[in-house]
C-alpha cells in the first residue's frame, strides 16, 4: 500500500511517504503542496492530511482537494483532520486561513448537487465525525461517472466538470 501524509511535519506515522515544505519535518518530499503533488496519477492507496488544510485559502484548498483525488486510486482513502471552523483551536492559530464546519465534506459527496454544480472532485463520505474542537473525516475516492469530463480552464487553471 503506498500511503502520503500532506504537511507531515516532525510526527509523519510509519509507512508513509512525507511531503512537506519545511526541510526542518522528517518529509521524504521537501515541495509546495500548493503546487500541486509530486505523484502520478492513481498512485496512492490513502493520502493523509491532518492540521495542514487549514493553513490554505479556499481557492488553494480546492486546488489541493482536486490534487489528492488525482493521486488517489480508484476507492484510495483520503483522511482528513481539521479544526472547527468555529472553535477556539481554529481561530486562535493566526495561520489559519480556511475555518469551515463539518458541513463542508458534504460537498464533495459524489453525483451531488453542490459537488457537481461547483465542479469539485466526487468522494464518497466514509467516516465524519467532531472530536471537541477537530473534525477527523475520511472521503474515498469515486471515479468519475462517464457522462462527465474534466477539463482546465486555460485562464485561471481552475478544474471543471463538463457533461460529455
Amino acid at each position: 500500500m503506498i500511503k502520503i501524509d500532506l504537511g507531515c511535519g516532525t510526527t509523519m506515522p510509519e509507512g508513509y511517504i512525507g511531503v512537506d515544505l519545511s526541510e526542518e519535518s522528517n518529509a521524504t518530499i521537501f515541495h509546495d503542496i500548493k503546487l500541486g503533488l509530486p505523484f502520478a496519477n492513481d498512485y496512492a492507496d490513502e493520502v493523509r492530511a491532518h492540521s495542514v488544510l487549514e493553513h490554505f485559502t479556499e481557492t488553494e484548498f480546492l486546488r489541493i482537494m482536486w490534487e489528492i483525488w488525482r493521486v488517489l486510486k480508484v476507492g484510495g482513502i483520503g483522511n482528513f483532520l481539521i479544526p472547527h471552523g468555529l472553535s477556539e483551536k481554529a481561530v486562535k492559530d493566526p495561520t489559519h486561513r480556511l475555518m469551515k464546519s463539518g458541513h463542508i465534506w458534504s460537498y464533495f459527496k459524489a453525483g451531488g448537487m453542490r459537488q457537481i454544480q461547483y465542479s469539485l472532485p466526487p468522494f464518497e463520505i466514509d467516516t465524519h465525525k467532531r472530536d471537541n474542537d477537530l473534525l477527523i473525516t475520511t472521503l474515498k475516492k469515486t471515479a468519475l461517472p462517464t457522462e462527465q469530463r474534466i477539463v482546465v480552464c486555460p485562464e485561471c487553471g481552475r478544474k471543471v466538470i463538463l457533461k460529455k
